[in-house]
C-alpha cells in the first residue's frame, strides 16, 4: 500500500524566479544524490478555491467551509472542503513545520472527467453561494523513481481572477510528494548509508550499509517507519540547499490513510487540500 508525505517550500519572494530557483536546485540535488535516477514522466495538478458570498440579510449565516476543486493527473481527481489543522513548529534547524490533516468536515470525491462540469455547477448554478477565489496549478511536474520511492515534484503557479485585487500570475513555491510502499507488496528496502547517500536493496542494487554490514531481517514497515524513510529521502534531497527564511511545511498521510480503501482515498485528498490550503 502506498504511503506519502508532502512538502511545500514557499518562495521567499512572490516571483516566478524564486520558485524556479528552488525547483531547479531540488532537481539538481535529486540527480546528484541519486545518480541512477532520471525523470520518468510528467504530471499536472489543478486546485481551484471558492469562497462563500456574504449573506444579503443582517442575520449572520453559519460559516460554510470553502470548497476546493483539486485535479491531480494522472491520479484520480477529488474535491473536498478545506480541513483545519494544528501546526506544530519543529525544533530542527531546517525550519520544518509538521502538520497533521484533521478529519472534520464533509468530503466528496468525484471522477476526473466530471471536474469541469462540477466546477461550472458551483460557479454558475450556485453562484449566489460561492465565488471563484483563485487557482493553483502545477503545469509541468516531474516524477522520479528511486528504488521503492516515487517523488512527484512541481513548481506551483497561482492565478487570481481579474478584478480581484491581487496579482495575475504568481509562483508561491514548490511542492514535493515522496511516496513509498508499506506492508505487504513492498519491494526492496532503502536506507541511509554513512556516506549520506541512499543504499538501495532489491531489484535496483544491493543495499550495503556504510559500515559494510547488511541489515538483517525483513520486518513489515509500519507508518512510523515509512515516515522516517520519507524524511530520510527529503533530507537527502535538500542537502546543501539553503531555503533562506522559508519555513518548509510537512504533511504526512497519517494512520487513517492505510486502512480501508475508501478511507485511504479520502485521507489522500485531505492531505493535498491541507498543503494547498496553506497557500490561500
Amino acid at each position: 500500500m502506498k504511503y506519502s508525505g508532502l512538502y511545500f517550500i514557499p518562495a521567499h519572494a512572490n516571483a516566478s524566479e524564486a520558485s524556479s530557483t528552488i525547483f531547479h536546485s531540488l532537481t539538481e540535488s535529486i540527480e546528484r544524490q541519486f545518480s541512477t535516477t532520471s525523470p520518468q514522466n510528467f504530471w499536472t495538478l489543478q486546485h481551484r478555491l471558492l469562497r462563500s458570498n456574504a449573506a444579503s440579510n443582517a442575520t449572520p449565516a453559519p460559516i460554510k467551509p470553502e470548497p476546493t476543486n483539486p485535479s491531480i493527473k494522472p491520479e484520480p481527481t477529488s474535491a473536498a472542503p478545506t480541513p483545519t489543522a494544528n501546526p506544530q513548529p519543529s525544533t530542527s534547524s531546517d525550519k520544518l513545520i509538521s502538520i497533521t490533516p484533521q478529519s472534520q468536515g464533509t468530503l466528496i470525491t468525484i471522477p476526473s472527467a466530471q471536474t469541469e462540469s462540477h466546477f461550472a455547477f458551483l460557479t454558475n448554478k450556485l453562484s449566489p453561494l460561492w465565488q471563484f477565489r483563485h487557482a493553483l496549478q502545477i503545469p509541468h511536474g516531474v516524477v522520479y523513481n528511486i528504488g521503492q520511492f516515487t517523488i512527484h515534484m512541481g513548481e506551483m503557479k497561482a492565478n487570481r481572477p481579474s478584478g480581484s485585487g491581487g496579482s495575475g500570475n504568481l509562483s508561491p513555491g514548490v511542492v514535493v510528494c515522496v511516496s513509498t510502499e508499506i506492508g505487504e507488496g513492498s519491494d526492496g528496502d532503502v536506507r541511509m548509508g554513512n556516506d549520506g547517500y541512499m543504499a538501495l536493496n532489491g531489484d535496483a542494487m544491493e543495499g550495503i550499509r556504510g559500515d559494510g554490514e547488511d541489515r538483517e531481517g525483513e520486518e513489515e514497515v509500519d507508518v512510523s517507519d515509512a515516515e522516517d524513510l520519507i524524511r530520510d529521502v527529503w533530507r537527502t534531497m535538500r542537502t546543501d540547499i539553503d531555503f533562506g527564511k522559508a519555513e518548509v511545511r510537512e504533511v504526512m498521510l497519517g494512520k487513517e490513510g492505510v486502512n480501508e480503501t475508501q478511507q485511504s482515498e479520502a485521507t489522500v485528498v485531505r492531505m493535498w487540500c491541507e498543503v494547498l490550503r496553506l497557500r490561500g
